[in-house]
């Protein structure tokens, strides 16, 4: 009896092991059969044949490269929220964080600047700043939450334009606003503080009504006392009086509305 059970027992454990092997054979086979996964093109009954390397283009090449750009396209990094400058030479295209694009184009004129200036309002930008100043000339345009500003400088053929967000502000008191600024910046000599905010950048925004062209003038001399450098100023003592300085890695822009004697503040 005993002898009869192990031969079941034999036979049982061959089958069992005849099984597993078929099962391992059999997954084996599917992936086998299975063929090449192909990216960016389709596959057929054929799909693993190699093809022919004088077959011409075959889907999901991109071997044209730039030549499939077409003609008149923004140069590689200008924002896609503005027209591309159709004259002079970029020699400054840089992007930084917060969507802001700082860029020079040189060999220009007033006439292209007045003529890029009406492309943008054709394109639905608000002109809320127009300041025309023998060569120099300033625009300012505003688009839903987005600035840009334009200034031709003094040599009548240099343009910085200025792409920027518009930044959410936080309100702050109405007084100096010594805590946020950078270590040293002087403090306005006159005039009533009537709003400072402070954005998302820590940018520093600060409005003073009640003021004078002397008292600003002198306030730019501290400016230059400290070792500031004046990057570009535009004067017009009718309209208005700004400044750009920088020192370091701190950038302000100064600006006098001289008819009613307000000032402007952004520090950087």
């Amino acid at each position: 009896m005993k002898k009869i059970l192990l031969i079941v027992l034999a036979i049982a454990l061959v089958l069992s092991l005849c099984a597993g092997c078929n099962n391992s054979s059999r997954i084996v086979d599917d992936d086998f059969d299975d063929g090449p996964i192909v990216i960016g093109g389709t596959s057929d009954d054929n799909s693993g044949d190699k093809p022919d390397d004088d077959s011409g283009d075959k889907p999901g090449d991109n071997s044209n490269g730039d030549d499939d750009k077409p003609i008149g396209e923004a140069p590689d990094g200008w924002p896609s929220g503005i027209p591309p400058y159709p004259d002079g030479i970029i020699t400054r295209l840089e992007s930084e964080e917060l969507d802001k694009y700082n860029i020079t184009i040189e060999n220009t004129s007033k006439a292209k600047v007045e003529e890029y200036a009406d492309t943008l309002s054709n394109a639905g930008w608000e002109c809320t700043r127009d300041s025309d100043e023998d060569s120099r000339r300033s625009f300012m345009f505003n688009k839903e939450n987005f600035n840009v500003s334009l200034l031709l400088v003094e040599d009548g053929m240099t343009l910085l334009i200025n792409y920027y967000r518009i930044l959410d502000k936080e309100e702050l008191p109405k007084v100096w606003p010594v805590d946020y600024l950078p270590k040293g910046f002087p403090e306005y000599p006159d005039g009533d503080i009537t709003r400072v905010r402070v954005d998302e950048s820590g940018s520093i925004y600060i409005n003073i009504e009640e003021s004078s062209i002397e008292s600003f003038d002198k306030y730019a001399a501290t400016f230059r006392d400290d070792g500031w450098e004046f990057e570009s100023v535009g004067e017009d003592n009718e309209k208005m009086v700004y400044w750009y300085i920088a020192k370091g890695d701190t950038r302000a822009t100064l600006f006098l509305f001289v008819p009613d004697g307000s000032v402007d503040i952004n520090v950087y």
